[in-house]
């Protein structure tokens, strides 16, 4: 290991991964882990036909491979970051996924990786798969949280570092493997809020990518391919890469191993944009308190901070 005291704050990050154990996690974090994993089945039942799915899922069958990891709802199995990309891109199909702050999507990759993994590995505890993504949502969350975007998806960018963590925990991978998994990740980074508003697909297969790529990081790092160890704040590490205002390295460091973040996710109640929920819950109260008739509506015009603006 490198001495904390003078390395890059992904060895911190990476040694924090390795040491989470089920019996140090609040009951907090675990409950909300477990409400994670009901929320995202539910969402990847729900958008497991909607547009893009069935045809990626015919891809991935025609590439084929060793048959690993299933492809939920669907059925058929086929290598693990294959099977945990189309599971992602379902799960995230119809926005109704977990969300946090600045729209980081955690869920609909999270989960899709440690399923995915748990079964190419075949025995793994529900205690085991619980811990791995509370550990690599706390994670992805503190870099994201340090993080001030201009255009970049979050989790694209970001919860690249969640999925490479939560395989590499459950493939019992070293310090200094999901360090390498860590880092191969942060190359593979990427993703653009240009998707959303252009209104293309790309939106839900940049959660997929995300789940894909972090498998693949892991799974590299495993056969011994480095990563490179100033991920964060070397030169051209993540935080001068894609952090426009300087990072707040107090998100990063503050309660590491006692605080896990993954309790302050949001649970959707409407399929749309973690942005639009609050419109949408003061359209219906609206609507209630005015007994509003949708036939007499032409237009509804929604300013959001930030500039931004939705037309419905």
């Amino acid at each position: 290991s490198v001495k904390t005291s003078e390395a890059d704050l992904i060895q911190t990050l990476a040694r924090n991964v390795v040491d989470t154990s089920y019996d140090r996690l609040p009951s907090a974090a675990i409950k909300y882990a477990k409400l994670g994993f009901l929320d995202t089945i539910g969402v990847l039942v729900a958008g497991s036909n909607s547009a893009g799915c069935r045809a990626v899922i015919d891809l991935v069958r025609k590439w084929g491979g060793k048959e690993e990891s299933t492809i939920l709802i669907h059925g058929g199995k086929v290598p693990c970051p294959n099977a945990a990309m189309v599971n992602s891109i379902m799960a995230r199909a119809l926005d109704f996924d977990y969300v946090c702050l600045r729209g980081i999507h955690l869920g609909a990759s999270s989960i899709p990786t440690a399923l995915a993994i748990a079964e190419k590995r075949g025995v793994v505890s529900g205690q085991e798969l619980l811990t791995a993504v509370v550990a690599g949502e706390d994670l992805a969350l503190r870099i994201h949280l340090a993080t001030t975007y201009a255009g970049f998806d979050p989790t694209g960018v970001c919860m690249i570092f969640g999925a490479a963590a939560i395989a590499a925990k459950l493939l019992g991978l070293t310090e200094r493997e999901t360090i390498d998994a860590l880092g191969l990740a942060f190359n593979r980074a990427g993703g653009s809020f240009q998707s959303n508003i252009d209104g293309s697909l790309a939106v839900r297969f940049i959660q997929g990518f995300t789940t894909r790529n972090g498998i693949e990081a892991a799974l590299l790092a495993q056969q011994g391919i480095t990563g490179g160890i100033n991920v964060l704040q070397g030169v051209w590490g993540f935080f001068p890469l894609f952090s426009q205002a300087k990072p707040d390295l107090e998100q990063v460091t503050s309660g590491l191993g006692r605080d896990y973040r993954g309790s302050i996710i949001w649970f959707k109640r409407f399929p749309s944009c973690g942005a639009t929920l609050s419109a949408t819950d003061a359209a219906l109260e609206l609507v209630s308190a005015h007994q509003i008739d949708p036939d007499e509506v032409k237009e509804i015009s929604v300013k959001m901070s930030g500039g931004g603006s939705y037309r419905l």
